[in-house]
């Protein structure tokens, strides 16, 4: 019996091999850097990029072997972006890390001690400011201020002002001064003698928060590692991170993670490896993965591709769908990309093309995080084979250029990384067209006629 599970194991594994196409040599690469192949210093990072739909979560998961993570001792811990993608306070994403990775443990209240009690006090101070704001009649732009900003708690206390400058550009200069001299003058961020002799992880947790929560954080890991709760052999001895969706993370929990987190594991007893899975080029977030982490992330970068014409035929075979017309139709429609695949492969179940319901859910899904105006630019880019300045006041002749330009810009959720031109990845203009002419085809005529758009509903999808 011993010698049958392996076997069992082995032949799952060979046939989740063969379901899973195209990939073999991502999954290869991932396995050796698990491992530790090419490992310098304590911490390694791993990049999974592509285009939403590409196949970056299925390929992390299927690379991540629970055995293989077993047997190297490492100790998991996950946050993904989409989770919550309004939430702006670094330590709620914190607080979802350290969750994950207590859920894996065999007593999970007991660790992580010293980090709750950092969690706590930053509850705690953030609800006496918000108090004593309220009790002072501060206006709702005070205390939303001090929520939004004191609560991401980007790089501390000391450079809150430049932030507030940075990111309220909407409020006037002396909106701005007025809004910050009232939060930063509250007496529940202030430091006394007592407290300092007293509660010394309360006062840096109102000084530098970032910082007392990543100190925190590895001392505890130091500790789980070291002792084991009374183990003489504790079950971990490295931590595993897994960052998912980055894009909806790099702006607030990104910061802590380059400016404080990753420095100090790079110090910490123990060794660490970071997946980071995003849209975009991971450099592209923080100039300091190019900097003074790129020996971090060295060459470890997985950019994914859509899938090749026989990979594609492949999974319609799984699904039994062998006609060659309809696997054409399918590569076309889907661009390679295995989402779309599934999506349409599932369509064929019931009425054997692609309902228009089916478009409504793609766009509902893409535009998830964007705003009611930010989906309206969206969706008229569309149009645009190139976005540029003089594209975009096409469609959109209303309406700041410059602002809808770099908007796109930052937008990895829909923008091509790989083209010489800015453009929108042609698979999810193909979906969007085809949901626009669905409800105002008429309109659609009038935009595709002024951009010179070639492409129309019953056309190859290749002139996208």
């Amino acid at each position: 019996m011993p010698a049958a599970e392996p076997r069992a194991r082995a032949e799952r594994r060979g046939a989740d091999e063969r379901a899973f196409v195209g990939r073999k040599n991502d999954v290869e690469r991932i396995r050796d850097w698990v491992r530790g192949h090419g490992w310098v210093g304590k911490v390694t990072a791993i990049s999974i990029e592509g285009p939403g739909g590409i196949g970056k979560s299925t390929l992390c998961e299927h690379a991540l072997e629970p055995e293989e993570l077993a047997a190297r001792g490492y100790l998991r811990a996950d946050v993904a972006g989409q989770d919550d993608p309004a939430d702006t306070s670094v330590f709620s994403w914190v607080e979802r890390l350290v969750g994950s990775a207590a859920a894996r443990l065999d007593d999970p209240g007991a660790a992580f001690a010293r980090t709750r009690r950092v969690l706590a006090y930053h509850h705690e101070i953030l609800s006496a400011l918000e108090s004593e704001l309220r009790t002072a009649h501060a206006g709702e732009e005070q205390i939303g201020a001090a929520r939004a900003f004191f609560g991401a708690a980007r790089l501390g206390v000391g450079t809150l002002r430049r932030d507030l400058k940075a990111l309220a550009s909407n409020q006037a200069r002396e909106d701005v001064e007025r809004i910050w001299k009232t939060i930063r003058s509250a007496a529940a961020l202030q430091s006394r003698r007592w407290d300092q002799l007293m509660r010394p992880l309360k006062n840096d947790v109102r000084r530098t928060p970032m910082r007392a929560l990543a100190r925190s954080l590895v001392l505890d890991i130091e500790q789980l590692f070291d002792a084991g709760f009374g183990r003489e052999s504790p079950a971990h001895g490295r931590l595993l991170i897994v960052l998912d969706d980055y894009e909806g993370l790099s702006t607030v929990l990104g910061r802590m993670l380059v400016g404080e987190l990753v420095p100090r594991l790079r110090d910490a007893t123990f060794e660490t490896l970071l997946v980071v899975i995003g849209r975009d080029d991971i450099r592209m977030t923080d100039g300091a993965w190019e900097g003074s982490l790129a020996p971090v992330l060295a060459e470890r970068r997985v950019v994914l591709r859509p899938l090749h014409a026989d990979d594609v035929t492949q999974l319609c075979a799984a699904r039994s769908v062998d006609d060659p017309a309809t696997v054409t139709r399918i590569l076309e429609e889907s661009h390679g990309y295995p989402w779309l695949v599934d999506i349409l492969l599932d369509d064929l179940g019931t009425t054997g093309k692609s309902p228009v319901t089916s478009y409504h859910r793609f766009v509902r899904r893409m535009a998830r995080f964007m705003t009611e105006v930010e989906r309206r630019w969206f969706e008229a880019l569309c149009f645009l084979d190139a976005v540029s300045y003089a594209t975009i006041a096409t469609v959109l002749p209303d309406t700041d250029r410059e602002l809808v330009m770099s908007w796109f810009i930052d937008e990895q959720s829909i923008r091509s990384f790989d083209a010489d031109i800015w453009k929108v990845w042609p698979y999810i203009r193909h979906r969007v067209l085809l949901y626009r002419w669905s409800i105002d085809p008429d309109g659609c005529e009038v935009l595709a006629d002024t951009t010179g758009m070639r492409w129309r509903p019953g056309r190859s999808a290749s002139l996208l």
